[in-house]
């Protein structure tokens, strides 16, 4: 009862001219107001057509119900990105037995490139409940999970990452983060590039 009525009071906030209905493009700002940080409007578009709501000219709060069911079933992930996802845990469900144990978890969370401190995953697999016994035991579903738990918490460490940086400095009056102060914020979210690196993807960014 409690998700619906955040529903109902994120759609009502979406609907600016109060018709009853909201455009697709205001999704991705419905979905956020629900606390999904990553919520591209591709992976919505992709969502919106599993539904047979693509292009839809009016969505109905009925509407946006059923498309944030699809979304968690999927677990925010559009299909390229599950496909990548089920092929790392077969790669590291030793002897195929439909499960990852704690070094299958970490390599396969390492292999599609999120840093995995050993006691980052402990905590992990201790809030989802994934131990048995002394051991950690977790299905293809739950490993999605743990992708989304992932990626979710590296959004929102960005975000805030880039608040702080924006408020604590002149940066709302430019376009783009110096090299340096970007290699903060990565660094501050578990990751390690040079500045070379971050210049690299700057550029091929269309930064300066």
């Amino acid at each position: 009862e409690q998700d619906i009525r955040c529903i109902y009071d994120a759609f009502s906030m979406g609907d600016w001219d109060l018709n009853g209905t909201l455009d697709a493009n205001e999704l991705p700002g419905i979905f956020q107001a629900l606390g999904y940080e990553f919520a591209p409007p591709e992976l919505i578009q992709e969502v919106a057509a599993d539904c047979d709501l693509h292009g839809m000219p009016g969505l109905l709060v009925e509407d946006v119900c059923m498309l944030l069911e699809r979304f968690r079933e999927a677990h925010g992930f559009c299909r390229e990105e599950a496909d990548e996802i089920a092929a790392a845990f077969a790669k590291f469900d030793a002897g195929c037995s439909g499960s990852l144990d704690h070094s299958g978890l970490v390599g396969a969370v390492r292999w599609l490139g999120y840093p995995m401190p050993t006691k980052k995953a402990m905590d992990i697999e201790h809030e989802l409940c994934l131990e048995q016994g002394d051991k950690c035991k977790a299905d293809l579903n739950e490993f999605r999970t743990v992708v989304a738990m992932l990626r979710e918490g590296e959004v929102e460490q960005v975000r805030e990452a880039l608040d702080k940086e924006d408020d604590s400095s002149d940066m709302g009056n430019r376009a783009w983060f110096p090299t340096d102060r970007l290699c903060e914020v990565l660094w501050r979210a578990c990751y390690s590039p040079s500045e070379e690196q971050v210049a690299k993807l700057q550029a091929e960014g269309g930064g300066p």
